[in-house]
């Protein structure tokens, strides 16, 4: 999934806060889910590729459980990973 810049500060505000990024709760709703994972993926490099370690070091600051955070980025596609795990990028 590729993301829209186009999400509402008002769509995830009941989730996080974005100044500093941080997701309270995942919301249980697919809508508001993806919203929030949309954001959350604008804070990686669209033309970078990241370690394992590297997407764990963005996302544990954002949400306390980072692997279900880093889980959902890819299982939703907004993250990508190369068959072997070796590493992750944005979907474009």
């Amino acid at each position: 999934m590729e993301i829209n810049n186009d999400v509402k500060i008002s769509d995830v505000s009941n989730f996080m806060t974005l100044e500093p990024m941080h997701l309270n709760v995942m919301p249980k709703k697919q809508n508001k889910k993806i919203a929030v994972l949309n954001m959350i993926a604008t804070q990686f490099d669209e033309n970078k590729k990241y370690s394992e370690a590297e997407v764990n070091e963005i996302l544990k600051p954002v949400y306390d459980d980072f692997v279900l955070l880093r889980r959902y980025l890819i299982d939703y596609k907004f993250l990508m990973r190369e068959k072997d795990g070796s590493c992750y990028y944005i979907n474009k």
